[in-house]
């Protein structure tokens, strides 16, 4: 599977989005189809998810994730630009300072492990 630390363009804003009814600020992320890359993949997840253009990327780091027994590839994800548009999968999205998206992310989460991590990445 795939996820994602979405940044606006000039690595000041983090995307975080909420799914299934739950109060839960995490990272985009989906499965990958077969025959698919993990480069397409994260790229179809967010535009599928929340109809953002990925621009660039840099791969951040990989977890296993018990609930789903996958293997989690996150991505740290730079996008055109913050007008996002939400599918049926997601209930929620909001574009957060950095500061405010560590605050905000899921405690003790993969998210909330990838969020930080990213932070010593950018920019790229």
């Amino acid at each position: 599977a795939v996820s994602s630390v979405i940044y606006n363009k000039e690595f000041s804003k983090i995307l975080l989005i909420r799914q299934y009814q739950r109060n839960l600020n995490i990272l985009v992320a989906g499965y990958v189809n077969k025959k698919e890359t993990l480069e397409h993949a994260l790229k179809r997840e967010i535009k599928e998810e929340v109809n953002l253009n990925v621009v660039s990327f840099k791969y951040n780091q990989s977890q296993y994730f018990e609930k789903s027994n996958s293997l989690i590839c996150n991505f740290i994800s730079k996008v055109e630009d913050e007008n996002f548009k939400l599918n049926s999968e997601v209930d929620f999205a909001k574009w957060y300072t950095l500061k405010e998206a560590k605050e905000a992310v899921y405690k003790d989460s993969l998210a909330e492990t990838f969020l930080i991590l990213s932070l010593s990445k950018i920019p790229f």
